[in-house]
């Protein structure tokens, strides 16, 4: 008999024709403007290290063992083509200022349908099991609250750069903040707290500068370290981990277990225990029912899309290396934030304000470099620019030096 599992797995193997019909024309054409423009393409691969295209590689190479290849090598031409899109954004006309204002208005344009949709269509724009969250065009609450917090962030950048003279920043702001409210998405609004902070931080404190930065990373780390020989004294043990996320979770109005995800990631690691070094294999665990998750719906009776934490997934399909370079590919990019703030101290903010965005909703999230989720396309677009951009001062301080030297010698 053919089994329902296996239909259901081979269905997902397949995939949708509309998305490969979608991505694949987008891919193409990326193929196409980058045969135009191979000299800055070279250029753009040059600036922005092998760290990427060596990550590209371990998922190229997990194809051999994976137990569903086809899955994997799509999941390759994903990253493949989003990386190549990446390259393209560090064309002349494009950098920060195109890609954040064609993100902050096509967001915009989401929000605004999104709301409508629920005003006017909320059997199908608003989720009544979650207090009336609304999640509009987007799949979920979650979704609808990052996409909104993200835009709140580029509104807030937009109306730094245009000062107290202009209102459309601040009306964007407010639409933004009004949306995240509306998705009922506590952890989006703690997110964008966050990013704002570190954004003012960046911008206007010079949170990088050599002096402020190790007074932050010392204050933090002994206030720490007094906050975690307090509680040794009162409880007598160090923390466990349900001590740490209790408090910040019951702030947040949600229960301990994080609605499920500790358990998941519980029966997570009894995969990531049988492939410690090199994972199960790219994008080749959450492929639906009857594929190797299975075992994890059996026990909490819903199939997850995800692990609910990017460590963890890329640790269970990339092993070790994967996570390795994951960790490198963050580090550089923070060091690359650090030294583009000598230039640029408002492209730092909000790059740097996106950066932690990605980080912290990974903790509850996956989409570190895995498909084609919002947020993996923002870390990548983001950080090649950054690099791209951080090469060009580099190239305009030292032609600068050179010919400050030569009048000199004059």
């Amino acid at each position: 008999m053919f089994d329902l599992a296996a239909a259901d797995v081979i269905q997902t193997t397949a995939g949708s024709a509309k998305t490969q019909i979608v991505y694949g024309s987008c891919f193409l054409a990326a193929l196409f403007v980058a045969w135009n423009y191979q000299r800055q393409i070279w250029q753009a691969f040059q600036q922005n290290g092998l760290l990427l295209p060596i990550f590209l590689a371990l998922c190229a190479a997990s194809i051999a063992w994976s137990p569903y290849p086809v899955v994997t090598f799509k999941r390759v031409v994903q990253l493949g083509g989003l990386l190549l899109i990446g390259y393209l954004a560090t064309l002349p006309g494009i950098r920060t200022a195109g890609l954040v204002r064609s993100l902050r208005d096509t967001l915009t344009l989401m929000l605004v349908l999104s709301m409508l949709m629920a005003l006017l269509l909320p059997q199908y724009g608003v989720d009544a099991s979650h207090q009336q969250a609304w999640h509009g065009l987007f799949w979920q609450k979650n979704s609808l609250g990052a996409g909104a917090a993200v835009c709140a962030l580029l509104w807030f950048h937009h109306a730094c750069d245009q000062g107290r003279g202009s209102r459309l920043p601040l009306a964007g702001l407010a639409f933004s903040l009004f949306m995240v409210l509306m998705s009922r998405s506590s952890t989006s609004l703690v997110i964008l707290a966050i990013a704002v902070v570190l954004y003012i931080a960046t911008r206007y404190l010079q949170l990088f500068s050599s002096r402020v930065g190790l007074m932050t990373v010392l204050g933090l780390g002994c206030g720490a370290l007094a906050a975690l020989q307090a509680f040794y004294v009162l409880h007598g043990h160090l923390p466990a981990w349900s001590d740490i996320i209790s408090p910040l979770v019951s702030l947040l109005g949600k229960d301990p277990d994080l609605t499920g995800r500790t358990q998941i990631w519980a029966l997570l690691s009894l995969s990531i225990e049988q492939h410690p070094w090199l994972g199960i294999g790219y994008g080749a665990f959450w492929i639906g029912p009857g594929g190797p998750a299975q075992y994890i719906a059996d026990r909490i009776l819903w199939m997850p899309s995800h692990g609910h934490n990017g460590f963890l997934d890329m640790l269970n399909e990339l092993g070790l290396a994967g996570l390795t370079l994951l960790v490198l590919i963050l580090v550089v990019h923070f060091f690359r934030l650090a030294r583009l703030s000598r230039y640029d101290s408002a492209e730092t903010a909000l790059h740097f304000g996106l950066f932690a965005m990605i980080i912290i909703g990974n903790f509850s999230e996956s989409t570190f470099l895995l498909g084609l989720s919002f947020q993996n396309c923002l870390f990548i677009y983001s950080a090649i620019i950054v690099s791209s951009t951080l090469a060009e001062h580099r190239e305009i301080h030292v032609a600068t030096q050179a010919l400050n030297q030569r009048r000199e010698a004059r």
